[in-house]
């Protein structure tokens, strides 16, 4: 698909008579400057680069980039420059955890050309460039030539979790030749016009080194990649860049090694994080996946294993009781009928949890540390891949995704909604939502700040959302031109009290062709997200998990207490919802009153009931809950909901 096209999508397919989900490219990535686990928990790396360029590497040269998880930029020990990102969520089925991914976006995380009209364009965009490596010598000082077998391999994927780099797209790799200081391309790969499934899988090189002007002090080799440069287009992953002596092409699918290859889902079965105040002991999911790869030439049994501890570091248990027989990974077993990048050995260990959070009083993370040994003992002699450290967080909000965005999702559909379904175990207070809304063109222009939506809050069952019960005002979008640590929060007008049950909370867009929102395509809660583009709701089919986070504490008292109710009077209550006014019907001889109380207990109305028919009118209040309570002699005998919508 032709770039251009992305934007006049939605556009076109407001002035439909149908409108649908979707999911687009970045046109920012969040990711470079906003870190989900705090760097305190996850013993950071404190890479010390080298000062100078004249100071040359020895082999091997090997990285995997398995510091995606604390870092979103190339270890300055062996690269020189930073535009390449760093991560573990736009690979699908990596060799290892962590890739380094080329794009149309700079190192801030913004387009190099903000401005580009033509996105069907390619540019120079992200180049990844080793330090000075000697190949004149090794590090005992033995001279290294041509009979040395030296070669240079890696992994490569088009697209991934990304957009499909396009045939004016390509990945190059070039060498340095230090005496005439100049680069010579080596390999490259243009994009696909047809992207299908195997454009994901990843690929592997082998470069032998062959010509005698590279063996000297000072070689250098880099990746570079031309892009759609107006967005974060056209992506390209590497993995598993690793260049030495005496090789030979076999030794580049089997590297001795057995690596975690994604980070672990969430520990919980419906969230990937909630409030500290809802959780219970049957929010825990039963088994937890971790995506394990035999990248050894034979079937090794592998144990997968985890640690729990309070953050920072107090040590809770330890569980390691899962064995797995993997089987060696070969690009020659991908099926095309799996999952893009997967084969047919077991790829997934599956241990079960046996391990609750205690009782929380108060906001509470906890750091796993997800482990695999080999026959009892360390993996590999690269061992960094063995361990993933993940981090379980209780704090005041519903979340679903894992803190970073692979794509945008929206709605077309002029008043297009969307909600994420929420279940409280005991009654608490919304108080706003957090909402990642993914910038579209020039951010620093605040030309779009305008696009607004209005927050709202129904009620349903498992099928989806039914009856609205309650619509905040009106909200301008905000988008993040700098930094930040947390989404940014949009508090409700007159924070909302909701009892324990299902709820689904949301927003309705104020334009036809919708409003982007970031979307986490490594997390599947789908059956959490439900749309409405004008036709009724529907629960969505596209993998990932939105990022639109419900706020909740502060607790406000709930509704007042009535006296029980003996016997129940039948007294018949329509319309449900209401407009502008409701009658309560019924044969009943006595003397009635009613209440009507909003959902903080004030008492908004209270009337005799005199007719058989009555009419209580609702034109002057607002839209939302209320709680009709029908007394007899001040007794009450019949209390339900009423929902107030004009």
């Amino acid at each position: 698909m032709k770039k251009n096209l992305l934007y006049i999508l939605p556009i076109l397919f407001s002035l439909r008579l149908f409108s649908q989900e979707a999911t687009k490219p970045l046109n920012f990535n969040i990711n470079y400057f906003y870190d989900d686990i705090p760097s305190t928990f996850n013993n950071k790396l404190n890479f010390q680069a080298q000062k100078s360029n004249s100071v040359s590497l020895f082999l091997p040269f090997l990285d995997d980039f398995y510091y995606s998880t604390t870092m979103h930029y190339p270890n300055q020990n062996l690269w020189m420059d930073s535009s390449a990102y760093i991560n573990s969520g736009f690979a699908i089925a990596p060799p290892s955890i962590g890739v380094a991914t080329f794009d149309g976006l700079n190192k801030h995380g913004y387009p190099y050309q903000p401005n580009l009209l033509n996105l069907t364009l390619s540019f120079s965009a992200d180049t990844l460039t080793s330090r000075p490596i000697n190949l004149s010598l090794d590090k005992n000082l033995q001279p290294i030539d041509t009979s040395s077998k030296v070669a240079l391999s890696f992994y490569y994927q088009a697209r991934g979790n990304g957009d499909p780099p396009e045939p004016s797209d390509s990945l190059v790799l070039d060498f340095f030749k230090p005496q005439q200081k100049t680069w010579t391309r080596i390999w490259w790969q243009r994009g696909s016009i047809n992207p299908n499934l195997n454009d994901t899988v990843f690929k592997r090189i082998y470069v032998p080194l062959k010509d005698t002007a590279y063996f000297r002090d000072g070689f250098k080799f880099r990746f570079r990649n031309s892009a759609s440069t107006g967005g974060d287009f056209d992506h390209w992953n590497i993995d598993y860049v690793y260049l030495d002596k005496s090789r030979n092409i076999s030794d580049s699918i089997y590297f001795d090694d057995a690596s975690i290859t994604m980070i672990p889902p969430s520990f919980l079965t419906r969230y990937s994080s909630m409030p500290y105040q809802q959780y219970n002991n049957s929010e825990m999911a039963s088994k937890n996946s971790l995506k394990i790869r035999n990248n050894y030439s034979s079937t090794k049994n592998l144990q997968s294993g985890i640690r729990y501890f309070k953050a920072p570091s107090t040590f809770l248990q330890l569980d390691t009781t899962k064995f797995d027989n993997i089987n060696p990974y070969s690009p020659a077993l991908v099926n095309p009928v799996l999952p893009a990048g997967l084969c047919n050995s077991s790829l997934v260990a599956v241990p079960s949890i046996k391990f609750q959070f205690p009782a929380l009083t108060d906001s509470t993370d906890f750091v796993l540390k997800h482990f695999i040994r080999l026959g009892g003992s360390a993996v590999t002699q690269f061992t960094q891949n063995d361990t993933v450290i993940a981090l379980q967080a209780f704090r005041n909000y519903y979340a679903f995704d894992d803190g970073s965005a692979e794509a945008g999702y929206y709605i077309n559909g002029a008043g297009g909604k969307m909600a994420v379904k929420i279940t409280l175990n005991v009654g608490d207070t919304l108080q706003a939502l957090r909402i990642y809304f993914e910038p579209v063109g020039n951010v620093g222009t605040g030309t779009l700040s305008a696009q607004n939506f209005t927050i709202h809050v129904w009620d349903g069952d498992a099928n989806g959302p039914m009856n609205i019960l309650f619509k905040d005002v009106q909200s301008k979008v905000k988008y993040i031109s700098s930094g930040f640590k947390e989404f940014p929060e949009y508090k409700l007008n007159s924070p909302l009290y909701l009892t324990a049950g299902t709820y689904y909370i949301g927003f309705q867009q104020g334009v036809a062709a919708g409003i982007s929102v970031g979307f986490d395509k490594n997390n599947d809660f789908k059956n959490a997200l439900y749309y409405n583009s004008g036709n009724g709701w529907t629960q969505s089919q596209i993998t990932g998990a939105i990022m639109i986070r419900p706020v909740f504490g502060k607790k406000i008292p709930p509704p007042l207490a009535v006296q029980k109710i003996s016997k129940v009077k039948n007294f018949e209550v329509y319309p449900v919802p209401s407009c502008d006014y409701f009658i309560i019907s019924s044969e009943q001889q006595g003397e009635y009153t009613f209440e009507l109380r909003n959902l903080l207990g004030q008492k908004i109305l209270e009337e005799k009931i005199e007719n058989t028919l009555n009419t209580v009118r609702t034109n002057l209040l607002i839209d939302g809950v209320y709680s009709l309570i029908i007394k007899e002699k001040g007794k009450a005998v019949q209390q339900q909901k009423i929902i107030i919508q004009h």
